[in-house]
């Protein structure tokens, strides 16, 4: 959920605030976060500050963009599923 509130402010090119703001009134980002059956919106400004701090740290710490690996795994996973719907589109019978 926060990676992808982080990946919606990129992509709109919004602030952190802007992005918490229009989340909580907007039902299309509640969709695209899976938070529309949440009462209250779990996410806040220091939510996404916090984060980027935590894994700035890890990544200084251990060598490794988390942030990075998990898009890429997301890629190779889409790429997957993909493939796999082109093969059984083609599939006898």
């Amino acid at each position: 959920m926060i990676v992808g509130a982080l990946i919606l402010k990129e992509a709109l090119n919004v602030t952190d605030d802007e992005i918490v703001e229009v989340r909580a009134f907007d039902i299309r980002y509640q969709y695209a976060l899976h938070t529309t059956s949440f009462e209250e919106q779990p996410i806040s400004d220091r939510t996404l500050t916090r984060f980027r701090a935590r894994v700035l740290s890890y990544e200084t710490e251990h060598d490794v963009d988390l942030i990075h690996e998990w898009g890429v795994r997301r890629v190779e996973s889409v790429e997957g599923t993909f493939f796999m719907s082109v093969v059984w589109c083609f599939l006898p019978g």
